[in-house]
């Protein structure tokens, strides 16, 4: 079985990409994943994109867990995202994270996440991003560049926690 699908020319919506993306719809339960689950489901996504960084940062403290590719659209959020933020994960997936800012979030704040993204190593940062009825939050962000096994940067993934 196939769980990657190839978009076609006139695809309208991002390519689902891991059957975990939806399994969080279709099965409720799955709302309130585990550590362990979502260790499970980041190991399922490292053998899937050939990733040599190792996980062990998810012993680290965070509420939403967000996936993108290396244009920084997003792939996968865990069920965290949407307690934080409201905006269910579907309506997240296939944008930039940038979705999140808005009228005070900060344009050095924004810079130097910039910069710190295009120099590849891990860093943190705050950041003010507002929630879907449009409360600003505090957003500490943690974000980790995901290497394949010849050091090519393929993926980001940002722990986040609202402050």
């Amino acid at each position: 079985m196939t769980i990657f699908s190839k978009p076609s020319k006139k695809a309208s919506s991002v390519p689902l990409h891991c059957w975990d993306i939806i399994a969080c719809q279709l099965y409720p339960s799955i709302a309130n994943q585990s550590l362990e689950s979502l260790s499970h489901t980041l190991s399922f996504f490292k053998k899937s994109f050939s990733w040599s960084t190792d996980l062990n940062f998810l012993n680290q403290r965070f509420d939403a867990l967000v996936l993108t590719d290396r244009q920084e659209t997003i792939l996968w959020a865990s069920p965290g995202f949407e307690k934080m933020t409201d905006y269910h994960v579907f309506e997240a997936i296939g944008k930039n994270p940038s979705f999140l800012q808005g009228k005070d979030s900060s344009y050095k704040a924004k810079t130097q996440i910039r910069k710190k993204i295009n120099e590849g190593k891990p860093f943190s940062s705050q950041l003010i991003n507002y929630k879907k009825n449009g409360e600003p939050y505090l957003c500490e962000i943690t974000i980790i560049p995901l290497e394949d096994p010849k050091g090519k940067i393929t993926h980001f993934l940002a722990l986040e926690n609202e402050i």
